[in-house]
């Protein structure tokens, strides 16, 4: 399964937020602890909001990088890795 483009990154104050999925697509985004597993086993501090279909199916909508070390390209390339992880290993 091939991940889906970035649609844009947003710099926040504790973490760079990199959309893959428009939120206006899903009824529920939430941020699981299982998802959080999943983004700190390759970047530390890193979360992902999952957003829930009307189906009630559950995809990644955004990765949330932790700023401190990072930089706009290093949240790119890390966030595509955790998506590959999370829709090919684990969804």
């Amino acid at each position: 399964m091939s991940i889906p483009k970035l649609k844009q990154i947003d710099e926040g104050d504790e973490y760079y937020h990199v959309r893959f999925r428009q939120p206006y697509r899903f009824d529920k985004v939430r941020i699981p602890n299982w998802a959080e597993r999943v983004a700190q086993s390759i970047s530390k501090d890193s979360k992902v909001k999952m957003g829930r279909t009307k189906a009630g199916n559950w995809f990644p909508q955004t990765v949330m990088i932790a700023r401190p070390y990072r930089n706009k390209s290093d949240a790119r390339r890390l966030s595509r890795k955790i998506m590959k992880k999370l829709e090919n290993e684990v969804l």
